[in-house]
């Protein structure tokens, strides 16, 4: 509760700086745009942005943002908004990210190099490794692979019921 009620604060201090809104009832989503607006470029009492392309975290301009949403939801079911300036509001996604770690070449090579491929479950085990490292197969999508799915002519591994029960090629 201690971080909704923060967040709620910084949003009637920038009611208070940055508009003419002197009661809740005034609040338009133009108000709520423009306070969206506002975190975006946010910069601190030093004219100091918080990132180097300006702006709060999209993380921290989301919880402000759910904070401020489920506020007018309440304003409304109290009856003291007839209508939910919020709804309209879009929070900012956070962009996917990548894996932190990445293999070294040199791992990969110690990787690769690892089974015996001079015994059948080694040579099985070297081609499961080549496959996971060339086309990014998740492990459930190579445990469920058969021979019938591989066109070794053309290059082509053909995944059946991969992530989301999708197939792909």
């Amino acid at each position: 509760m201690e971080s909704y009620g923060t967040h709620l604060a910084a949003f009637l201090g920038y009611l208070g700086q940055e508009t003419d809104v002197a009661v809740v009832t005034d609040i338009t989503p133009e108000v709520l745009h423009g306070y969206q607006m506002w975190l975006y470029a946010w910069t601190n009492d030093e004219g100091i942005r918080s990132l180097p392309r300006g702006g709060l975290a999209i993380a921290t301009q989301g919880a402000r943002l759910s904070a401020l949403r489920a506020f007018c939801r309440w304003l409304v079911k109290t009856d003291v908004l007839l209508y939910d300036p919020a709804a309209s509001l879009i929070l900012p996604k956070r962009p996917a990210s990548l894996p932190r770690t990445v293999l070294k070449k040199s791992e990969v090579a110690r990787l690769l190099a690892a089974p015996d491929v001079r015994t059948p479950l080694g040579l099985r085990d070297r081609a499961m490794l080549e496959l996971l490292y060339s086309t990014g197969l998740r492990n459930a999508e190579l445990r469920s692979l058969m021979v019938y799915d591989m066109d070794l002519d053309g290059g082509l591994v053909r995944i059946n019921r991969g992530k989301n029960a999708k197939d792909r090629v």
